[in-house]
């Protein structure tokens, strides 16, 4: 899973952004407020989350076809989302 949250910097112009990569499970995510001490208060910023399949041990099946061969097949998945924020 990977996290991207973007912003201002406190000077209200400054570029700003955490970039947090790591495990994905059932949960929730907290970015400690040390890390958002930086962000402009009362602007706009972003959150990406993008969370695609491992590859470890990715999902798969067997198929037989026609002539008698077969095909493996590898499921995975990835999933991006996009939100805005509002730094209080």
């Amino acid at each position: 899973m990977g996290v991207l949250l973007t912003g201002r910097a406190s000077d209200g112009i400054t570029p700003r952004g955490i970039l947090c990569n790591g495990p994905a499970s059932t949960g929730s995510l907290t970015i400690p407020a040390s890390f958002l001490a930086d962000f402009a208060p009362k602007s706009i910023g972003s959150l990406d989350v993008h969370v695609s399949s491992s590859g470890l041990i990715p999902a798969h099946t067997v198929i037989g076809t026609k002539s008698g061969s077969t095909l493996v097949i590898y499921v995975s998945y990835a999933t991006d989302d996009l939100r805005p924020v509002d730094f209080q």
